[in-house]
């Protein structure tokens, strides 16, 4: 599960929808729930920040939807 979500937020990326990548995993988080759910949206979200540290923007949208520290 973890890596579809990365995956398809990824894909998101290529057309610069950091929105949308946001609400991707932010919608995993509560379909998920629990603290399952946020941890596994918390490390999709880290995993793609640390593949694209230069996107200052997309880092903006998740950390509005409480997806990074």
């Amino acid at each position: 599960m973890l890596n579809s979500g990365v995956v398809v937020a990824t894909r998101l990326l290529t057309g610069f929808n950091y929105k949308a990548a946001a609400e991707i995993l932010a919608d995993i988080r509560e379909a998920v729930g629990d603290e399952a759910g946020k941890q596994l949206a918390h490390d999709c979200a880290k995993k793609i920040v640390k593949a694209h540290t230069t996107l200052n923007m997309l880092q903006s949208s998740l950390r509005k939807r409480g997806l990074l520290d």
